[in-house]
Order: C-alpha cells, then sequence, then structure tokens
C-alpha cells in the first residue's frame, strides 16, 4: 500500500487483487483520529482523478478557465502549438514595467503549477520563461500568453497511465528517446536537449 498524505488529505493507493487491506487501514486510521471517508479518489490536491478498469486518467482541466480569466484571456483564440518557432531568437525589446513584471512572474509560477502536475508537455516551455524572471522584456511576456492560448487549445488533455498485460521478456522494457536542437540559444549558441524514457508495461499519453 502506499500512503500518501499532505497536511490534512491522505490518499490511500492499494492493488485491486488486496481491498481487504485498504479496509484495515482505514479502520485502523478511523480508530485513531477523526477522519471523513470520502470514498474511491475524484480529485486529490487540485488534480481531477478518473479511475476505469485498466487505466487512471489525471487532469487540471477545471484550473485552466479560472487561468485564462485571471489573465483576461478568457476569450482568446486557442494555438496548436506553446511556443512560435524562433520565439526565443527575439532578443532587446521594451523591458517591462514593474507591475507587468510581476504580471509574468505569476504567469510563469501558473505554468509551472500545471506542468509539475499533469502537463510534462509544457516542460520546454517553462524551462525558457523561467530564465526571465528578474528582467523580462515586453516580447517575453507574449510568449507566456501564447501559452495560455496553448491551453485554451488543449484544456482537456491529460495524463492517462494504461495497464498492458503480456510483456514480452525478450524485448527491453525501455525505450529511450532523445532529441535536441543546434545552437538554439542566440545568447550563447548552446542547444537545448530532451529526452523520454518510457516503460513497455505503462503507457503514457
Amino acid at each position: 500500500m502506499l500512503i500518501l498524505l499532505y497536511v490534512d488529505d491522505i490518499l490511500l493507493c492499494v492493488r485491486n487483487d488486496n481491498p481487504t487491506l485498504l479496509s484495515q487501514v482505514i479502520r485502523a486510521l478511523q480508530a485513531q483520529y477523526q477522519i471523513t471517508n470520502l470514498g474511491p479518489v475524484k480529485q486529490y490536491l487540485g488534480i481531477a482523478v478518473n479511475q476505469a478498469k485498466d487505466s487512471i486518467q489525471l487532469g487540471q482541466s477545471h484550473f485552466v478557465p479560472n487561468l485564462l480569466h485571471r489573465f483576461g484571456l478568457q476569450y482568446c483564440n486557442g494555438h496548436a502549438t506553446s511556443l512560435e518557432p524562433g520565439s526565443c531568437s527575439r532578443l532587446n525589446t521594451t523591458h517591462l514595467s514593474d507591475s507587468e513584471q510581476k504580471t509574468y512572474q505569476s504567469l510563469v509560477r501558473a505554468i509551472m503549477y500545471l506542468m509539475l502536475g499533469t502537463r510534462p508537455d509544457l516542460a520546454y516551455a517553462i524551462s525558457v520563461l523561467s530564465k526571465y524572471p528578474a528582467k523580462p522584456q515586453q516580447h517575453h511576456i507574449g510568449m507566456a500568453k501564447r501559452v495560455l492560448r496553448y491551453f485554451k487549445q488543449t484544456q482537456t488533455e491529460a495524463l492517462t497511465y494504461r495497464l498492458q498485460g503480456g510483456a514480452d521478456t525478450s524485448l527491453s522494457p525501455i525505450k529511450g528517446l532523445p532529441d535536441s536542437n543546434w545552437a538554439g540559444d542566440t545568447s550563447d549558441r548552446h542547444s537545448t536537449s530532451g529526452y523520454l524514457f518510457l516503460y513497455r508495461q505503462t503507457a503514457v499519453s
């Protein structure tokens, strides 16, 4: 069993073939503490959980409309990509005012919150945006708002973990996929690289 505890929120995770253990632990906790059993998890720490027989889906689509409204983009058009190709090369635009800088920092924090929770597809975008919290330029806040428009287009996207049985032990269970650009940072000519590792018995989409 896994017991996830954050302040006063507890999530108990147990295999389907051992429901007795779950009941035992719940009774033991109720004997020691005043707790409320909410049944099968639907939401935990702002992450919606949708369980099926052979899959678990984690999403935060409910967070996106509030985020768009907060930054005045509730009526914006969506974008299919989070960053425009070549956007990182546009430097030396107008610096933001103090209030605009705080808005930019809030934008980056909100994007990072989603990225860490259920949107790993934003990892590259947040790695770029988080370089400029101290002295952001007008172009940077435009890049951050484009990520919000990407949210508008993809707000129903979620992490889905699927159970796949019958693993073939003759094949490697791990697949690695690397990628990189070439001198993509125009300020220092560094390349940006990334990688993704997949375990054959679990599919993430």
